[in-house]
C-alpha cells in the first residue's frame, strides 16, 4: 500500500485527499469514518484508498458505514449506510460520537472567529520583540519595575527552551505542552498564554496604558504554508531609550502594547488550528496540518522563535486492526550561527521520512557532514530511516488564499 509519494524535496507525506479512488456509479464498499475536515464532511478510509464525502450527518470517528456510488445530476453521488459496530468496538465507537459533537462544536466556533480575523491580524507582532524587551529589561536590573513585574518577567523568560547544549525529546515536549495547543497543561501556571496574561495584569496594575509595538508583523500563522523561523530581535528603540533615561512608566505602557501583542499571535494560531484563516481551500496541493505554535529559545541573552506545525493522519494497513496513525511535522528556526533551516519530517509506525532545507551553504556542508552520525542515532532510536535529504535554499509556499491579507480596517 502507498502511503508516500516522492517529491523533487524527498518522500512526503500523501495529502488523504489526493489519493484518489476508481469507483464507478453502481459500486458498493465499506469504508471506515478516519476524519471531521468540517461541519458536514467526512473522510472514508477503505481498500487502500481515502474519499472525502459530504454528510448530513456527522458520523463518529472509527465507525463502518455501506457506501454506494450513484449517479447525481453533477457528478457521483455518495449513499452512505451506518453499519453496527465491530464486537468490542461499541465502547469505541461512544468515544468516538463524543469526538464528532466536539468536531461540530469546533466547526461552528470557527465560523464565529473569523470576524475577529482581521482584528487580531492587524494588532499582532511576534513573541521574538517581546521577549527582546524583557531580556533587556532584566539585564538591566529590573529598570526600577513594580517588584511583581520583573518577578512576572523572570517567569516567562523562565519558559524559554536552552539552545546552548542542543535540543532533547523531553524539553520538546515540555514546551509544547506548555504552549497550550495539546493539553490544559498549558493553560495553567506554567503555560506561555498564562505567562503572557499574568504579565498584562501586572502592569495594568501599575496604571499603565498600552503603546503600539515598534516592530513589524511576522507572516501570520499558518497550517498550509511552511513556517518561517523568527530570527531573535534587537531591543526595541523605545524600550532602549526608556531605559537609559530611567522612564519606567514608559518601560510599562510599550511592555504592555507589545504583551498585547503577542496574545493576539497566540491567538492567531488558536483561529489557524480552528480552521478560521480560510486558508485550507486555497493552498493545493499541500495536506494542511493540524495545530501551528511557536516556542522561545534562549540562546545565551538573546530569543530566537521555534515555529512548529504538527499534523495526524490515518494510515490504512490491510487489516483493519493493522491502521494506525501517521505524523507530519514540520519546523523552522533561522539563527545568527547557522541561519534558516526548516525541515519536514513523516513518521509512520517506525519508519521516518526526513526533508531539510538550509539557506546558508556553509551550515549544509557542516549538516551534510553529520548526516551519516544522525542516521545513525536515528537508527539506535528504533527508526527505519527510508529517506533523509539535505537540500540548499528554502521551500516554496503554495498561494495564500485571495483576500487573506486584505486590511479591513483602514
Amino acid at each position: 500500500m502507498v502511503t508516500r509519494i516522492s517529491s523533487p524535496f524527498g518522500v512526503v507525506p500523501v495529502s488523504p485527499s489526493e489519493r484518489v479512488a476508481r469507483l464507478e456509479i453502481g459500486d458498493t464498499f465499506v469504508a471506515r469514518v478516519a476524519r471531521h475536515l468540517g461541519q458536514n464532511t467526512l473522510r472514508l478510509a477503505a481498500n487502500g484508498f481515502q474519499l472525502d464525502v459530504e454528510s448530513a450527518t456527522l458520523l463518529p470517528t472509527g465507525s463502518r458505514v455501506q457506501v454506494t456510488v450513484g449517479r447525481g445530476p453533477d457528478g457521483p453521488r455518495y449513499q452512505l449506510q451506518p453499519l453496527p459496530a465491530e464486537n468490542g468496538a461499541g465502547q469505541a465507537a461512544n468515544a468516538q460520537g463524543q469526538a464528532a459533537g466536539a468536531a461540530f462544536a469546533k466547526a461552528q466556533v470557527a465560523q464565529v472567529a473569523q470576524a475577529d480575523f482581521a482584528r487580531t491580524a492587524a494588532q499582532q507582532i511576534g513573541l521574538a520583540t517581546l521577549f527582546a524587551s524583557l531580556s533587556a529589561i532584566q539585564q538591566a536590573g529590573g529598570a526600577g519595575l513594580p517588584a511583581n513585574v520583573q518577578s512576572t518577567i523572570a517567569a516567562l523568560l523562565g519558559l524559554r527552551l536552552s539552545g546552548h547544549n542542543g535540543l532533547d525529546g523531553k524539553s520538546l515536549k515540555k514546551a509544547s505542552e506548555r504552549s497550550g495547543v495539546f493539553s490544559r497543561k498549558g493553560g495553567g501556571p506554567a503555560g506561555l498564554r498564562a505567562g503572557l496574561l499574568s504579565l498584562r495584569e501586572a502592569l495594568s496594575s501599575s496604571g499603565g496604558q498600552p503603546r503600539a509595538p515598534e516592530a513589524d508583523a511576522p507572516d501570520l500563522p499558518s497550517l498550509a504554508r511552511h513556517p518561517r523561523g523568527q530570527p531573535k530581535a534587537a531591543t526595541p528603540y523605545g524600550i532602549y531609550q526608556a531605559l537609559n533615561a530611567g522612564d519606567s512608566q514608559g518601560l510599562i505602557a510599550l511592555l504592555l502594547g507589545q504583551t498585547d501583542a503577542s496574545l493576539a499571535r497566540l491567538r492567531l494560531s488558536a483561529l489557524a488550528a480552528l480552521g478560521a484563516m480560510g486558508e485550507a481551500d486555497g493552498a493545493r496541493g499541500t495536506a494542511p496540518l493540524d495545530v501551528t505554535f511557536e516556542l522561545p529559545l534562549a540562546l545565551g541573552g538573546e530569543t530566537a522563535i521555534l515555529s512548529m506545525q504538527i499534523g495526524r493522519d490515518e494510515a490504512e494497513g490491510t487489516t483493519p486492526e493493522d491502521t494506525h496513525p501517521a505524523w507530519r511535522l514540520r519546523f523552522a528556526v533561522d539563527l545568527d550561527e547557522i541561519g534558516a533551516v526548516e525541515a519536514m519530517v513523516g513518521l509512520d509506525g517506525k519508519r521516518l521520512f526526513v526533508t531539510l532545507w538550509v539557506e546558508r551553504a556553509a551550515t549544509l556542508q557542516h549538516m551534510r557532514g553529520d548526516a551519516q552520525a544522525v542516521r545513525e542515532d536515528l537508527a539506535r532510536m528504533g527508526l527505519h530511516v527510508e529517506d533523509f535529504r539535505l537540500v540548499h535554499g528554502r521551500p516554496s509556499d503554495p498561494p495564500a488564499l485571495s483576500g487573506q491579507l486584505v486590511d479591513t480596517l483602514s
